[in-house]
């Protein structure tokens, strides 16, 4: 341990909290814990409503105030109430209130949430059921962490800040450029629509079964599944390999744009997908269409159209189905239009914008996630005592104090 370091349990930096809400004559706000965002409302992580109708018993979470999944804590599922307004959460959490005059906080928020101690809250976990092992307070009060003094403390977590605060920025570059793109995208206009039907042929895919899956290409023909092919338009994961297709299957080329055909969310039938280089010569699922342009230069161009946020809004009201499984059949993405130029030259002028903006958002998405590993491994080291941050950068402390003074 590093000199000024200390050993200390958890126990001696907070104490629990089973408050209740009892009788009450207004509904407060639900907070649930999120992994990824720390304290939220609990529609907001849940998509609806999922509190009991009687409050009564939830337990009190303050402006303030620690929470933590005892069940999922070991994936990150702890924060403090850093939402300024005094809520209630399940019975199921276990609140705690702030205890230690010797720490910052802010420190021990970063501490409690870092990798390092996920694995710790597992191998203190108990239970036989990997999901529904729990960590109780008992446990959890008696695990012992190393803390740095208090000014090194603050220097960690304000070198984290500055850090975040870079990524909070690349992130919002990223969220700004894919806006402008799909708003650049929906303003494209020309005094000619085609249907897809007119500049694309479009082919279902194969159907199989379980049986006919085979584990190399040595055994089956390799396939596009709609698993490889996620939210965002991005294709992910190694082909399957599939026996007993039949040679009239439709194969990706370079040129094939792939479209869903069915799928249980309507806003993803019609996303569209280009091929990457693993997938050339590959069939696609029943679940998926191969769009072929009639002219493989217009490749690009027929994905940035059909991509448009405006032409997937038409697919998701052409599609059929109005529980489980929605679909849209193969007539009605032929006859559904889009601009289309008659100039060559002018449609391939357009791509060049699309792609420019495309990579600029992934330029800074790239850099987002860059700055996300560099903050992992920085905290890593920072927490580990290995680094320590000389004390002159005390001096950038008491300007940043001075300023937002």
């Amino acid at each position: 341990m590093r000199e000024g370091w200390r050993t200390a349990e958890l126990g001696d930096l907070f104490e629990p909290s089973n408050a209740r809400l009892g009788a009450h004559y207004a509904e407060p706000p639900v907070f649930s814990v999120s992994k990824y965002d720390g304290v939220i409302p609990a529609e907001t992580f849940f998509g609806k409503r999922v509190a009991s109708a009687d409050l009564s018993t939830y337990k009190l979470l303050p402006d303030q105030a620690w929470v933590y999944s005892t069940i999922h804590i070991d994936e990150g599922s702890i924060a403090r109430n850093n939402l300024h307004v005094d809520g209630v959460v399940s019975p199921m959490y276990t609140v705690m209130n702030w205890t230690s005059s010797l720490d910052d906080p802010r420190y021990v928020e970063q501490l409690l949430r870092s990798r390092e101690m996920l694995a710790v809250y597992a191998d203190n976990s108990q239970g036989s059921i990997n999901r529904r092992r729990s960590l109780a307070w008992k446990s959890f009060s008696q695990i012992e962490v190393e803390l740095p003094p208090l000014p090194e403390q603050r220097r960690i977590v304000d070198l984290i800040a500055a850090v975040d605060d870079e990524i909070d920025a690349a992130d919002n570059e990223a969220r700004y450029t894919a806006r402008l793109l799909d708003t650049v995208l929906d303003v494209a206009t020309s005094s000619d629509a085609r249907s897809i039907g007119s500049v694309a042929t479009i082919s279902s895919g194969a159907s199989w079964v379980k049986a006919d899956v085979r584990p190399s290409e040595d055994a089956g023909s390799p396939v596009l599944t709609i698993a490889n092919t996620r939210p965002g338009g991005i294709v992910s994961g190694a082909p399957a390999y599939v026996t007993g297709l039949s040679p009239k299957v439709g194969r990706l080329t370079a040129s094939s744009v792939v479209a869903i055909r069915t799928n249980g969310n309507r806003d993803r039938i019609g996303n569209v997908y280009r091929v990457p280089d693993d997938y050339l010569g590959a069939a696609v699922s029943a679940f998926q269409f191969i769009v072929e342009p009639l002219i493989p230069e217009d490749s690009s161009y027929l994905y940035w159209m059909m991509r448009r946020p405006g032409f997937q809004s038409q697919v998701t009201r052409a599609a059929s189905g109005s529980t489980g499984l929605g679909n849209i059949a193969a007539g009605k993405l032929r006859n559904l239009r889009v601009p289309w130029p008659e100039d060559i030259t002018q449609r391939a002028s357009s791509v060049e914008v699309y792609e420019d903006l495309d990579s600029a958002c992934a330029a800074a998405r790239a850099h987002a996630e860059a700055l996300r590993t560099l903050r992992s491994n920085l905290l890593t080291v920072l927490l580990s005592g290995k680094h320590k941050i000389p004390s002159n950068y005390d001096l950038f402390l008491n300007f940043d104090e001075e300023a937002a003074a």
